[in-house]
């Protein structure tokens, strides 16, 4: 039966505004959308053009931090089968493509990058970015990650 081992918390996806959870389990890393920038509807009204969007940003930050809340609730509620199909960016890595996984610090950012392979498709590189600060914790998680796929080995 599959467990959850460990999970990583806001990290970005594809581009710096996509964020997601990573979760991973005994089988398979998860990514979860927890905000896209197409969550936040975008208005051009009189209030915005003259104070220049401040307000507009603050409440985006708001219903940003709501909407991140509400998906990470469910996410928490709902098995993962059931949570992948709730948004069409959610998406497994199955352990036995991923070739290798490598935690980089970078001058601003920390990033982990996990090359995957398959028959399907050619190598490619999937990496998800996160505050340089949490270099630690990223590499703690990914050692987690790794232990419990060596324990499952016969």
């Amino acid at each position: 039966m599959e467990e959850r081992i460990a999970s990583l918390k806001q990290v970005s996806g594809h581009t710096y505004d996509t964020v997601y959870d990573l979760v991973f389990t005994t089988d398979r890393m998860v990514a979860l959308i927890v905000w896209h920038p197409g969550d936040a509807p975008v208005r051009f009204g009189m209030m915005e053009m003259f104070i220049g969007g401040q307000l507009a940003k603050r409440n985006e930050r708001v219903a940003k931090a709501g909407l991140m809340e509400e998906r990470r609730n469910l996410h928490e509620e709902k098995c993962l089968d059931e949570v992948i199909g709730l948004h069409r960016l959610n998406f497994v890595i199955p352990y036995r493509s991923i070739a290798s996984v490598e935690v980089r610090r970078g001058l601003f950012r920390s990033y982990v990058e996990f090359r995957i392979i398959g028959a399907s498709m050619a190598e490619r590189m999937v990496r998800f970015t996160l505050a340089r600060a949490r270099h630690r914790e990223a590499r703690e998680v990914v050692a987690e990650m790794m232990a419990g796929i060596r324990g499952k080995q016969p």
